[in-house]
This record gives structure tokens, sequence and C-alpha cells, in this order.
């Protein structure tokens, strides 16, 4: 059973320093005295966020203020005391200082890792010469990491691709036309979901006698059918052969083990399973079926994943992250069972509540229909 008395423990390390560190619970513990809130924000779709605020300003003394520099490194530590985990490594990218004449002067500092240099500025090239197929997305993949790896000017930021994605499609010409590099990449790579891992953490509405289920303090969710189609179809055009090429998909690549929401929702709105709406796509150039129905298996399998969305908050679990599974119980048949992860917040407040987490979940099915 999750134990709300907890010590719980947050460190600031900028530029390999420790600057902060609080410890909140009943024993207390280490406390530099001046941090103030901690936030970690880290999410499926955009890169990882933090922001911390702290009081500059002890015994008169403005202090960690100076120290404070754009660029330098950050990394921020949550969990009990001795055992606190690496929740965040980035830079800072802004810094607000806030001068008080009565009361505490407060700094706020905040960045991203630095995946985030992806997204300033924006690059046109292209990738292939429109007659030999090859798998360009891969390599078009690698080639802006590559790239953003060597650095401008005498600093590296030593990204790395990651692997390659297991759909490789065949395509005679990649193009980026304008657009920041992390906005190109998320169009040749939609990051996939696994809905076969084992949920890291089971969060139950009531606690129960158990060391690996926790109590949740709040959940809200969301079902709705506005974005269910029964079938994503992407039509493209062959100049060579003078016909359309048409591409589909009716069932998502992921099961999270419920009636899928684009079944519930036929039987709901037009008597069966197998009935609904048809999204057809005409603005996303294709060279070949299996393109075209790579397109529309990953159009759908986004637009499954909105049937059912929540947020959950619990006791701070720094193991949790974007991409994991969990499992909740004891919230009716149809709204238990096994979620994906989409985005988490790790969140620290030193005259509060102490550690928490904050999930925003999805699904694509529903327990009971």
């Amino acid at each position: 059973m999750a134990n709300f008395n907890q010590v719980s423990s947050c460190l600031i390390k900028v530029d390999g320093k420790v600057i902060a560190q609080s410890a909140a619970g009943p024993s207390g513990g280490a406390d530099t005295g001046y941090l103030d809130t901690v936030t970690v924000d880290k999410r499926l779709d955009c890169p990882d966020a933090f922001e911390f605020e702290l009081n500059m300003r002890v015994e008169a003394r403005i202090i960690l203020l100076d120290d404070m520099r754009e660029g330098k490194p950050v990394e921020i530590l949550m969990g009990p005391p001795g055992s606190e985990v690496l929740v965040f490594k980035g830079e800072i990218h802004y810094i607000e200082p806030h001068f008080r004449h009565g009361g505490s002067s407060s700094l706020l500092v905040g960045g991203y890792d630095k995946t985030h240099r992806l997204t300033r500025g924006t690059s046109s090239r292209t990738w292939g010469d429109g007659v030999q197929q090859g798998d360009l997305s891969t390599s078009a993949m690698q080639d802006v990491f590559t790239k953003s790896g060597g650095g401008i000017g005498k600093i590296l930021d030593g990204l790395q691709a990651p692997p390659a994605p297991k759909t490789k499609v065949q395509t005679k010409y990649v193009p980026q036309l304008n657009v920041p590099d992390y906005q190109f990449l998320r169009s040749v790579q939609f990051r996939e979901l696994d809905p076969s891992k084992q949920p890291v953490k089971v969060l139950v509405r009531e606690a129960r006698m158990s060391q690996d289920q926790t109590q949740v303090h709040e959940a809200r969710f969301s079902l709705s059918t506005v974005r269910q189609v029964t079938r994503v179809e992407v039509v493209g055009w062959d100049p060579q052969r003078k016909e359309a090429i048409v591409g589909e998909c009716s069932a998502s690549d992921y099961s999270y083990g419920g009636t899928p929401g684009w079944k519930a929702t036929g039987k709901a709105l037009y008597g069966s399973e197998s009935e609904g709406k048809v999204l057809r796509i005409v603005d996303r150039p294709v060279e070949s079926k299996a393109e075209a129905d790579a397109v529309a298996k990953e159009i759908f399998n986004q637009l499954s994943m909105d049937f059912i969305t929540g947020e959950v908050d619990f006791l701070g679990d720094p193991n949790v992250n974007a991409g994991d599974v969990v499992e909740l119980k004891d919230f009716g048949e149809r709204f238990s069972g096994k979620y994906q992860v989409m985005a988490v917040t790790h969140s620290y407040r030193t005259r509060g509540e102490g550690f928490r987490t904050r999930i925003k979940i999805a699904r694509n099915d529903v327990g009971k229909v």
C-alpha cells in the first residue's frame, strides 16, 4: 500500500553542482532552505521541459542569480532521500528574477532537453533522386541528427538518432519544405506505442494491503466518439501508370484488451460494429500502395487513441515516463484497465504536497459495451 507519509527528496544540479536540495515529509531531511517548486514535463510529442523556482534572497544577500547562465546543463533528481532518480537532463533557456521590496525575492529558471534545439529555425532539403527507391525516411532522420550533432560553431549537442522505425517504406523522394527539423522528424517517424508492455505501475481508487499498488489522489476520464472512424483511406496518383494509389486501414495496431472505440462507436451510432464514417485523405503525396497503407495506419492509430483519455494524480514516482503502460483498478468496468502514458508531469512543492506525479493517459478501447 502506498505510504502517504513517505519522505520525498528533490535535487537540482546546474553545471554538475547541487545548487538546491529539499526533503519533504514527517522526518524532514537535507534542505538548502530556499527551494520552492520544481516541475518536470515529459511528453511523447515535444521536448522535455523543466522549471524551478527558489528564494534568491537569504539574509539580505542575493544568491544563485549570477550563477544561473543560459545554456548551462541541468539535472533534476526526485525520489526517496538517498535513492533519487534522474527525471530530467537538459539545459537552461530562460531566467526570470523577481525582486520584491517586501517579502521574498524569487528566481524562476526553466529550459528543455537538447532536442529542443531541433525546433529552432527552418530548413529546406531533399532526399532521393525521384527515380531509385530506398529507405529514405531513415536516411533523412539520421542526416538531421548528424547535422545537429555536429553542432553550430564550436558547441556539440550530442544528439543521436533513435532506432530506425519497424516499418521501412521504400520511397523515391522525401522533402523537408522550410520547416523546423523537429517538425520534419515527426512527419517521417511517428513514435510507436507498445501496449504489450508490462504495466510499470498499478493505480487503484482505494488503497489496498499491497506493496505494488498506489492509491490515486484524483482521476478524470473522457470518452469521446467524435474522432472515431471505421476506415481511413489515403488516395494518391501514380503518374507513370496513370492510375490512383489507394491505401486503407480499418483497425489499429494497438490493443488494450477491450472493445475497440471504432467498433463501439459504430454499434452505438450506426447499429453495427462494422459501420461508420470513412476519413479520406487526398493531400498526402504517396508513391506506392505500401506507403499509402502505412500513412493510413498511422492516422488511424492516432485517431483511435482519442477514444478514452484521462489525467491521474498520485504520490510521486520518478520511474513513470511518457510511453509507459499503467493499469488502473476500481474505476468501474468501462474505465479500469491498461492505459498508455502520453505525458507525465513530476512536481515538487516544499511547502505543500511534496512530490506528486500527474499522468495523461489514453487508450483506444473500452472495457464493457
